[in-house]
């Protein structure tokens, strides 16, 4: 569970650092999503 969490971090910095900050928040409803269902 705290490898995922890092590894979510990690790919929310990358975009972050990529200047996508429209998608951002689908990523994170698509994690948030992806936690409910595992």
């Amino acid at each position: 569970m705290n490898s995922k969490i890092k590894f979510i971090k990690i790919f929310l910095i990358k975009k972050n650092n990529n200047k996508i900050n429209i998608p951002s928040i689908f990523y994170r409803i698509y994690i948030y999503i992806y936690f409910i269902i595992n």
